[in-house]
């Protein structure tokens, strides 16, 4: 009966087939990583502040710069600290009224900028930023600015719950069968995470996402220890 030592010698060393097999599973790492960081791209908060239609009418009309716009209609405006209502709230005021003055809107419609009362913003946010996120797809902002962090938490949790399930399965059924079908998966769901028609299905692929990814990344690693234990 052979020994272990006639195994391995018949096997022979760590040579140019046990390398290319390990090569290609550690690009299993380089795919994984883009997964886990990628929500620091695709979840990026521009500067925002509130649409008004009545703003932008007034701006054309009045023939104002970005920064006249700014410091005439959007609350708080460069004030210390001042970010949330300068990014979350309106003047409530009717900018298409009768008689306002390009100069100092506010001041012809009520008198004292102080006074004006303030409220949501109803007609969405204008993004300083020429791409896209989820962030500007989806408005994550203001009262809904937590759904970023549960979109990122959606993934956390399926690597979770991959790195329990998925090793029984490759166990069950084999490695490599389920190591490939967790590639796909994982492929498959990074696309529809870029294509999906609503937050909630974002939240789902990127949940299935990394339930996949991790499974397939601890595959990755089990085959990689079966190439170098002979080493």
């Amino acid at each position: 009966m052979p020994t272990l030592d006639d195994i391995l010698e018949h096997i022979g060393e760590f040579d140019r087939f046990q390398k290319q097999t390990f090569f290609v599973l550690c690009l299993l790492s380089a795919a994984f990583t883009p997964v886990y960081v990628g929500v620091v791209f695709f979840g990026f908060t521009p500067e925002h502040r509130c649409f008004s239609p009545g703003v932008a009418e007034l701006s054309q009309r009045c023939g104002w710069s970005l920064a006249e716009q700014l410091k005439h209609t959007v609350p708080e405006w460069g004030s210390h600290g001042a970010a949330f209502g300068s990014r979350c709230s309106r003047y409530e005021v009717d900018w298409n009224a009768t008689g306002v003055s390009c100069s100092d809107p506010l001041d012809s419609l009520v008198g004292n900028r102080s006074s004006v009362p303030l409220g949501p913003c109803q007609d969405g946010w204008v993004y300083d930023y020429p791409g896209t996120s989820i962030v500007t797809e989806f408005n994550l902002v203001c009262e809904d600015s937590w759904k970023l962090d549960l979109f990122q938490s959606s993934v956390n949790t399926g690597f979770f719950i991959g790195s329990m399930i998925i090793g029984y399965i490759a166990d069950r059924f084999g490695r490599k069968l389920c190591l490939l079908i967790t590639v796909l998966i994982n492929s498959v769901s990074g696309v529809l995470v870029a294509f999906s028609p609503s937050y909630t299905w974002t939240v789902i692929f990127r949940l299935i996402q990394g339930l996949v990814s991790k499974g397939g990344w601890l595959i990755g690693y089990v085959l990689s220890y079966g190439t170098l234990q002979f080493l």
